[in-house]
């Protein structure tokens, strides 16, 4: 099967300026580094990981909205890193993203049919009739009472809110579309809600979707196959059938399901001591001295656990086939730690 879209060694470094008294310095942040995956069609491929981790900045290359520093991205084949804004305004219909934040991506002058409008003028649906249809349809596809329709976007739920940005966007017939936190600061009874939405319009639609989420519990149900980022690097892939059931994986991929599991069953004397499972790094850790082999050492606790072999400190780890669709990046991927003599 072809995929759909497909990463190579994509990096992404910005400079980032600041002023100290009358003096102005700068330094490069790679937010990603050398990522390279592949989704095919139908798929959900989940990105996982913390805060700054690069995976929103991964998803706004993959639709053009910042330029990559170096690799490549292929959208049905064709390289699309390169195009400018006007040349990739065609391929739109392909590939859309849905924010994090639902607010922000609206305007706040405008009701909700005015933004259905605007859509389906960009999709070249100019008729009135043909955009009335279209807009119930839309409605009716995203569960949005006709109501809403004359609503601004201050009056609108978290919930509504979302529906409303959906509609906006598969208005433009999209195949692809990348999920950026698409349940965040939702309740829970919403955010089942708007999962469920969204595995209806995969089905129904026949989406493709690139889901990025901290949600470790909705992702591990809704997902094909999970990439786990740390640093702006892929640690982990982790197949449908179950994280790490043949005994091996990154121990970075162990502290994200611990802590989440913690905070999912709320268990008192285990939610007292979460911080205990998070990765703190060890003292004396520079960044010269991340960039020498295994970037995320620091925080192993499995590092230290066997010894600090010198191949953690001085080769950085390469891609391990586990079992079958099943990659981690570490040398030692076993959750038993092996014995090892440091050298």
């Amino acid at each position: 099967m072809q995929p759909v879209i497909e990463v190579q060694n994509l990096s992404k470094n910005f400079t980032i300026r600041y002023r100290e008294d009358w003096r102005v310095y700068t330094y490069s942040k790679q937010a990603v580094r050398n990522v390279s995956f592949s989704v095919f069609p139908g798929e959900i491929l989940a990105i996982v990981g913390e805060s700054g981790s690069g995976k929103t900045t991964l998803g706004k290359m993959m639709v053009n909205l910042v330029r990559p520093s170096s690799g490549q991205i292929l959208l049905n084949g064709q390289p699309v890193q390169r195009l400018s804004q006007r040349r990739f305004q065609p391929l739109r219909h392909l590939i859309q993203m849905v924010f994090q934040n639902p607010y922000a991506s609206l305007n706040p002058m405008m009701t909700v049919r005015e933004h259905l409008e605007e859509a389906l003028r960009l999709a070249d649906v100019t008729d009135p009739h043909a955009i009335e249809q279209e807009i119930q349809q839309l409605t009716q596809l995203v569960k949005l009472s006709p109501q809403v329709l004359t609503e601004y976007p201050d009056q609108l739920s978290g919930g509504e809110c979302r529906r409303v940005n959906l509609a906006r966007i598969l208005a433009r017939r999209p195949r692809i579309l990348i999920l950026d936190e698409p349940v965040a600061s939702l309740d829970f009874a919403i955010k089942q809600i708007i999962v469920d939405l969204l595995l209806e319009l995969h089905q129904k639609l026949g989406l493709t979707y690139i889901w990025i989420s901290h949600d470790l519990e909705i992702v591990q149900a809704v997902a094909h196959r999970i990439l786990v980022m740390f640093d702006g690097e892929i640690l982990e892939e982790i197949p449908r059938d179950g994280s790490r059931r043949d005994g091996c994986g990154h121990p970075y991929t162990e502290i994200l399901f611990t802590a989440a599991h913690r905070l999912h069953t709320w268990e008192q004397e285990d939610f007292s001591t979460l911080g205990a499972v998070l990765p703190q790094p060890t003292a004396g850790t520079t960044m010269a001295s991340r960039e020498r082999g295994c970037r995320f050492r620091s925080f192993c606790q499995r590092y230290r656990t066997i010894g600090r072999p010198k191949l953690c400190r001085e080769t950085p780890p390469r891609f391990k086939t586990v079992s079958q669709n099943h990659l981690v990046r570490c040398h030692f991927p076993w959750i038993e730690n092996p014995e090892v003599t440091p050298k």
